[in-house]
Parts: C-alpha cells; sequence; structure tokens
C-alpha cells in the first residue's frame, strides 16, 4: 500500500492512499461471501446461489462491496501506520478502481493538534477556608424556614414582603403579549422588576395596574447585553397573601427528618462545608484553567470542534433567553451582536479540551469501566431498576462519550490541585 500525506492547513491532512493488485485479490474472496450470502436468483434460495452465477450476475455488488472493505482497512490501517490522531470521520473522495489492478482514493481528515504544556505541576492556587460559621448556619435555617412557610388570604392592600396571585399580560418590545393565569408575583428585595412591585404596593384584592419595566440583563459576565429590554405588564390582582414562618423548635426538626435542633444544625453544617469544598474545586478550576491556557500560548484547533463548540454555544444561549421570555428573533439578535464573544469562548474550549487530553496522555490518565458504572448508577439515584433504564438513555444518545470526558477531566483536575501549592485564604 502506497501513502502520501499533505497538510492542508493546521489540524487538517490529505491522505492519498493506492492499493495494488495483491491486496484486491486478497480481499475479493470476502467481497464475494457477502454477496453471495444475500444473493436471490429465480430458482435458487437466498444465499444458495452458485459462486460462478454470483460472479457473472452481481459483478457492480461484488466491486462496490470490495472497494467498502479496502477503503475501510486500508484507511485505518494508514492512519495507525503513520500514527495520525483523527478527530472526525474521514470526507473520502477521487476513488478510481480499476478490477484486478488497483484502487486510489484521497482521505481528508481533520487531526489533534500538537499541545506542549510549558508547565502543569506546581501551579499556584487559591482556596477559600470552609469553616462554617455561627451566621452561615443561622441563614441557611432561615432559608428552610422561608421554604415551609405557609401564604394566607388577606383582605387588605398589599404590603412589601406580601406577595399577589395575578392574571397577567406581558409585551416585551411590543410584540405579541403573553398571557398568564394564577401567576404569582412577590413584592420583595429580591424581585429584580423594582418598579413593578413598588407599583403593586398598595393595591389590594381585584386591583389593576399597568406598568413599564426595563427587565434585567441576563446574569451571564461572557455575555453582556447592550441594552436593556422594555416589557409592559397587565397586572390584575385576584388575591393578597402574607408570608407566615414557621417556629424553630423540635416539630420543625422532626418533620425535617431530624431529632432536635441542635441536629438539625449539624446537618446544615456539614451540608454547608460540602458546598464550600464544591465552590472550592470550581474556584480552582478556573484557575488551573488560566494557569493551562497561559502555560500552553495559542495554537490552531481542529475547525469541525469548533464550529461545533460554537453551535451548540449559541444554541444554549438562544435556549436560554426564550426561557427568560424573550421571542426567537430578538434572541437570535442578540446572540449575533456577540458573536466574536461566542467564537473567542468556543476556543478557550477546544483548547482546554486537548490540554487536559494531553496532560490525561503524559500522566497516564484514565477512565475505568467501574468509574462510569459508579455514575451511571448515582445518576439512577443507585435504583438498580433505573440503572439499566439510564444506560439506555445514554447509549441511545451517544452521550456516553461525553461522560466519559467529563470524568476525565474532572481527574485531571484532581490530579493537578493534588500536585499544586494550594494556599487557603480565610474569608474576612
Amino acid at each position: 500500500m502506497k501513502i502520501k500525506i499533505k497538510d492542508i492547513k493546521p489540524c487538517k491532512k490529505l491522505l492519498e492512499i493506492e492499493i495494488e493488485n495483491d491486496a484486491l485479490n486478497k480481499e475479493f474472496d470476502n467481497a464475494l461471501k457477502d454477496v453471495k450470502n444475500v444473493a436471490q436468483i429465480a430458482g435458487f434460495r437466498k444465499g444458495k446461489v452458485p459462486v460462478e452465477l454470483v460472479k457473472k450476475h452481481f459483478k457492480d455488488e461484488i466491486n462496490q462491496e470490495l472497494i467498502k472493505r479496502l477503503i475501510q482497512s486500508s484507511y485505518f490501517e494508514a492512519i495507525e501506520s503513520k500514527g495520525i490522531a483523527v478527530v472526525s470521520m474521514p470526507n473520502i473522495y477521487d476513488v478510481d478502481f480499476a478490477e484486478n489492478k488497483k484502487l486510489s482514493y484521497k482521505a481528508e481528515v481533520f487531526t489533534r493538534p500538537e499541545v506542549t504544556v510549558s508547565k502543569y505541576k506546581g501551579l499556584e492556587l487559591t482556596r477559600i477556608g470552609t469553616a462554617v460559621t455561627e451566621k452561615e448556619i443561622e441563614e441557611a435555617i432561615s432559608r428552610l424556614l422561608e421554604i415551609s412557610a405557609t401564604y394566607l388570604s388577606v383582605e387588605r392592600p398589599a404590603q412589601k414582603g406580601d406577595y399577589l396571585i395575578t392574571d397577567l399580560n406581558i409585551t416585551i418590545e411590543g410584540k405579541e403579549p403573553k398571557s398568564f393565569k394564577n401567576k404569582w408575583i412577590s413584592l420583595n428585595d429580591e424581585n429584580p422588576l423594582k418598579e413593578l412591585v413598588e407599583s403593586l404596593i398598595g393595591l389590594a384584592k381585584n386591583g389593576e395596574k399597568t406598568v413599564e419595566v426595563a427587565l434585567p440583563q441576563m446574569p451571564d459576565e461572557n455575555q453582556p447585553l447592550e441594552k436593556k429590554t422594555k416589557a409592559v405588564y397587565e397586572v390584575k390582582i385576584k388575591e393578597v397573601k402574607e408570608k407566615k414562618l414557621p417556629l424553630l423548635d423540635e416539630n420543625f426538626a422532626k418533620k425535617l427528618g431530624k431529632s432536635s435542633v441542635e441536629d438539625l444544625k449539624e446537618i446544615v453544617r456539614k451540608e454547608i462545608e460540602a458546598s464550600k469544598d464544591k465552590g472550592n474545586f470550581e474556584k480552582m478550576k478556573q484557575q488551573i484553567y488560566e494557569n493551562l491556557l497561559k502555560n500552553t500560548g495559542d495554537f490552531e484547533v481542529p475547525e469541525n470542534l469548533l464550529s461545533g463548540y460554537t453551535e451548540n454555544y449559541r444554541k444554549n444561549m438562544e435556549d436560554r433567553f426564550v426561557q427568560e421570555g424573550l421571542d426567537l428573533s430578538k434572541a437570535k439578535e442578540l446572540i449575533n451582536a456577540n458573536n466574536d464573544k461566542i467564537t473567542e469562548n468556543s476556543l478557550r474550549k477546544v483548547r482546554l479540551f486537548f490540554i487536559i487530553n494531553k496532560i490525561a496522555e503524559t500522566e497516564n490518565i484514565k477512565v475505568a469501566e467501574e468509574e462510569l458504572d459508579y455514575v451511571v448508577s448515582n445518576i439512577a439515584g443507585n435504583d438498580p431498576k433505573k440503572i439499566e433504564q439510564v444506560r439506555k438513555y445514554y447509549e441511545e444518545r451517544g452521550l456516553f462519550q461525553e461522560l466519559e470526558e467529563q470524568i476525565l477531566e474532572d481527574k485531571v483536575i484532581n490530579f493537578l490541585i493534588e500536585n499544586s501549592n494550594v494556599k487557603t485564604a480565610e474569608v474576612q
């Protein structure tokens, strides 16, 4: 087999492969056998047609099967023998087949970039102390009380902190209004629509109000919006409700499955500590990302992966904007306005993907089958009946590779944290 390799551009190669007569003859019998197994001619059962008749009547089918087999085997032999790390299926073209003589074709492939990380051990990282304060425990307990609050209907004008049940029409930027029935509106400081809150305080049951408000910007520091979106709220109040919190006592603790208030506080303390540990992992991961990108420098990435990441990024933004109440055309307009930032973020993610995989390869970090099983079991809530359902779901949608990549990334990040200089900064 003759193999010629040309670099079309960074991360993209052209393979010119030629297979000579000897290899054709060796594979011919296998192609003939496959066609014979499915061949049908009047007077013969399927698969029972004599070989000579198969050769005579199914010549084109045999040649097509032969070409398919030879391209498949020769392609994989070529990339393995030449050490080409591909990241895409090949684009096969210019197939030239001369019966009993030779087969030649061209294959374009995207390839993994050469990545050199100058330093990935001994990084300087900072974590936040995980000591839990009494104030944090009290705040968490307050949130539990909030969740268990009851809401009582009151026959009075609405006050700060009340909740309204409303029928609502929302018109965004003059578009078709959206209607909502029995929509709850909170009149507290957590509601980002300050103009709406202020305009509804003082109204009672059956009260109506039309208010123009500026919708808050999407909470995404990487994708700032250029301007605030205006919306008109038409509100009809059906009910005013006052919130009542339960007492923090033994009965409340027992409702949450705890034996006492002290037991509840201890569980809350452990949960806060675990949350801080998780937050530290994410913070240190971001610090590691910045160090790895700095210590690797810019490098070209395969176009197909970059375009895939970019398209997914755009689609996720579009879905989020629509869920926030923007119509599709407005969402697309905002996304297009931030196209350069989207491409920049996508390029960053693709580069990190290759850097992480390079470190994993260098340090022989791999994902064992048992680790995949463990994650699948957790996703299924450790319910044996659901484990196979989750596995089937992931297999049918081709999600196991993505899951394996995420596990590998977390293993590499943990490895880098263990081999870094980590300082603890206590929160003031």
